[in-house]
């Protein structure tokens, strides 16, 4: 599972921010991942370990939030950009229940989704604060 996931990361870092596969392309292995559009930043990574999903965020699209099932070699949008006071997302990790961390940049806040999409909660920092990363011990 760890080779999995460091490649799926490495992969995800290489192919995602160069754009190349068109949307609605095949892809031509487990480690390719179709963008959802052309110009979209793409951030932080999460792995859903048991469900087998990543979560992937959206820096310049009003923080959307993307999800694809391991394989699928699609992202498609799983929280919408511009809700619930994100308006951008950096990064992003999933803890042992499956409960997805987004780090808000620079609103200060950091979202808790379930993996059904329900907003659990939103922590705040104080004002001035710049959240980029996001990590959940196990």
């Amino acid at each position: 599972m760890i080779k999995r996931l460091a490649a799926l990361a490495v992969t995800a870092a290489i192919a995602l921010p160069a754009g190349i596969a068109p949307a609605g392309a095949s892809s031509p292995d487990d480690n390719t991942y179709d963008l959802p559009a052309a110009g979209v930043l793409l951030e932080g990574i999460g792995y859903d370990d048991d469900a087998d999903v990543i979560y992937v965020s959206g820096v310049n699209d009003g923080g959307r939030i993307y999800r694809a099932e391991v394989g699928s070699g699609r992202l498609a949008i799983w929280q919408p950009g511009n809700t619930d006071g994100r308006t951008t997302a950096r990064g992003i990790d999933v803890d042992e229940d499956g409960n997805v961390f987004v780090a808000g940049d620079t609103s200060g806040k950091a979202f808790i989704y379930a993996s059904s999409g329900a907003l659990l909660a939103v922590l705040s920092t104080p004002d001035g604060t710049f959240l980029n990363d996001v990590w959940v011990g196990k």
